[in-house]
């Protein structure tokens, strides 16, 4: 290291300036500033040299001035200069500002301090003097500073959980408005006895995508199977049945959360028609679009700071999570003999499935479903109507996920569609047409829940240090438990006078819907009709053709017990059996049963620990108690009393004979050993 020249003359540098420094901490600066303001205001060498000696002498008599080491740790020497003396004239000498360079690059610059250069001003016509290095040390703050811990970022353990959620969205209704033509091979039409209709949807499965938000345009197609009266060539009331298809599609907008998945359902709410002439009808139609958002959710858990000795507060907070969720397609193929004496099958006019679950069960890698398909139908023979009810059963079979199956399955709802179907009369072995031909895909969509079951740290503290935190709030929804029972309804339904007598009754059918579904105090109560329609045959001449319409009610409570009031339902019910039992002409009893399923969820909110920050505690002015007597107050438990005196829990336990979930009692005194 170089060190520049004293513009004054090396005689006069004392010897205290040529020891070797001092550590930093122990300079004090103020000591060279009035050095600096001696030598300013010296005129001779002589008494500018006696003028520092005294200063030093009176003021700081312990205080050495340091003299930066040179880089073999050996004194540095200042060389003399061998011009004369140079005398500097106070009147035109400008103060000397010593530049400190700042606390950072002090800090890191810590085991090599660089000395400070004071150089004198030079005079305009005098040749500049050389400067003197003097070594300033500089004051480094002892008083400790806040300091962030590094757990935010780098320290901080955390555990990500990982779950799937759900929830069902507002339903979209599109209205279907449509002319229908009747083929030319069709005869004309005197009246329209009645009108069944099923949905299905061109697309089932959408993404909200990145925004959250997604315009979707739905579109699908309505089947109509109409029953209206024509007459023959004898001029004889004859049942006609027309099948028809009517398109139709929807733009809408679905808003959701990112990324997620909305699975729809189609269904059809009201149907009505309007004979405008015998060539052509009008239906009207209202189709209830279903949406079911599924979203795969993340959130993290704070585990704990590498390196510190935090005291944890541990809890549990509980969720479901969607364990499975398949949609697999199953073609159904099955024959149905009729009943003994029923009469043989010319030509099937109309008919009805309902698909109802009897009972599902998951062993291994697989889930068993049982199905039960019931049927209403009503066929020709020998050109008179026969209505016939039958029913058969098929087992299907859908793969599980292995790696989602950690946690036991609470419960699994399952739900069909008709993708389509067929019904043809087929010939037994003696050549009759005496078999049913039931042909369809059906596609089946499983849904298991399981319960999480997830440790969380709720509060801490540090034995030296203070800590602060954030807390998220998180939503959570968590599966209650589900029931389902079996309501029979039966109901007398009246002929109208303007009918007259009903001879026969041909066909029947009706679906269900739910109008209302609550919860209180563990029971879930769900109310619906059944809306039922009847064609007969009576009148005056025992063979006009009519159809009667009516509202059945149904109310079902389902024990949930722990469904609370404010609790979110997924109920859904489903018609098993549908028949008639003709009392007399001018009354008839409908018997039905309807398959009610509930699922209760209710929303529950978790406050998660974010980032947890670490700040130095001041010292306190004398030191802390080591022994506490508490007189424990209403309210207080262990944690708080061990939180306020920063103190171990387990020690607290141990001193005062507390089992492991013993709290301590308000008046009682504790004994605080930190």
């Amino acid at each position: 290291m170089e060190y520049k020249k004293d513009f004054l003359d090396g005689e006069n540098i004392p010897d205290f300036a040529l020891k070797p420094a001092k550590p930093a901490s122990t300079f004090d600066p103020t000591v060279y500033d009035k050095l600096f303001e001696s030598m300013r205001q010296a005129t001779t060498p002589e008494a500018e040299e006696q003028a520092v000696a005294a200063e030093v002498q009176s003021e700081v008599p312990e205080v050495e001035p340091v003299v930066a080491e040179a880089p073999e740790s050996e004194p540095a020497v200042v060389e003399l200069p061998e011009a004369e003396p140079v005398v500097a004239e106070v009147s035109e000498v400008e103060p000397v500002i010593a530049e400190v360079p700042e606390v950072e690059s002090v800090v890191a610059e810590l085991p090599q301090i660089e000395p400070v250069i004071a150089e004198a001003p030079m005079d305009r016509q005098e040749e500049p003097a050389a400067p003197v290095a003097v070594a300033v040390p500089v004051h480094i703050p002892q008083k400790p500073l806040p300091i962030k811990a590094e757990a935010a970022s780098d320290r901080q353990q955390r555990r990500k959980v990982k779950y799937t959620d759900f929830r069902k969205l507002s339903p979209v209704i599109i209205h279907v408005e449509e002319d229908v033509l009747i083929p030319d091979t069709k005869p004309d039409m005197i009246q329209m006895l009645g009108l069944e209709g099923s949905c299905q949807l061109a697309e089932r499965n959408v993404s909200t995508g990145a925004h959250g938000t997604q315009s979707m345009r739905v579109t699908g197609d309505l089947k109509a199977q109409a029953l209206y009266k024509a007459e023959n060539d004898d001029d004889e009331p004859v049942i006609v049945s027309l099948d028809t298809k009517l398109l139709f599609r929807e733009d809408c907008m679905i808003k959701g959360e990112l990324d997620a998945a909305i699975a729809l359902s189609a269904d059809v709410r009201s149907l009505e028609w309007d004979r405008i002439n015998e060539r052509k009808f009008r239906v009207r139609a209202d189709v209830e679009v279903g949406m079911r958002e599924y979203c795969d959710r993340e959130f993290e858990l704070f585990e704990g700071i590498e390196k510190e000795e935090l005291q944890l507060l541990k809890d549990e907070i509980q969720f479901t999570d969607i364990a499975m969720r398949k949609t697999e397609i199953m073609e159904v193929s099955e024959e149905i003999r009729l009943k003994e004496g029923a009469p043989e099958i010319d030509k099937i006019l109309c008919y009805n499935v309902n698909l109802v679950e009897n009972h599902k069960q998951v062993s291994g890698e697989k889930a068993m479903i049982n199905v039960t398909v019931y049927l209403n139908l009503l066929y020709r023979s020998d050109g008179c109507p026969v209505p016939y009810s039958c029913r058969t059963e098929f087992t299907q079979f859908i793969r599980m996920d292995e790696d989602r199956m950690d946690h036991p399955l609470l419960a699994g709802r399952a739900s069909f569609d008709v993708l389509d179907c067929s019904l043809t009369a087929k010939r037994d072995e003696d050549g009759y047409c005496t078999i049913l031909g039931l042909s369809m895909d059906v596609e089946t969509t499983l849904e298991y829940y399981r319960q999480i079951h997830e440790p969380c740290i709720v509060d801490l503290y540090h034995y030296s240090k203070d800590v602060e935190y954030d807390r998220a709030t998180r939503e959570l929804n968590c599966f209650c438990g589900s029931c389902a029972a079996d309501i029979p309804i039966r109901e007398i339904v009246e002929i109208p006078d303007r009918y007259g007598k009903a001879e026969q009754v041909l066909y029947i059918s009706g679906s269900p819907r739910i109008r209302d579904q609550k919860s209180f105090q563990g029971k879930v109560t769900v109310e619906g009709i059944l809306p039922v329609r009847l064609i007969c045959v009576g009148g005056a001449s025992g063979k006009l053709p009519f159809n009667v319409e009516q509202e059945l009610e149904f109310r079902a409570s389902l024990d949930i017990p722990g469904c609370g009031d404010e609790g979110n339902l997924d109920c859904q019910a489903v018609v098993k059996n549908l028949s008639f039992d003709q009392i007399n002409d001018r009354q008839i009893a409908v018997n039905a049963e309807i398959a009610v399923s509930g699922f209760a969820f209710e929303k529950s909110s978790a406050e998660l620990i974010q980032t947890v920050n670490i700040i130095d505690r001041a010292e306190s002015a004398g030191p802390d108690p080591s022994i506490i007597v508490y007189a424990a107050r209403e309210g207080d438990t262990v944690w708080k009393v061990a939180k306020k005196y920063r103190a171990p829990m387990n020690r607290i336990r141990s001193v005062n004979d507390l089992a492991e979930h013993e709290e301590i009692r308000a008046g009682s005194k504790i004994l605080i050993v930190k």
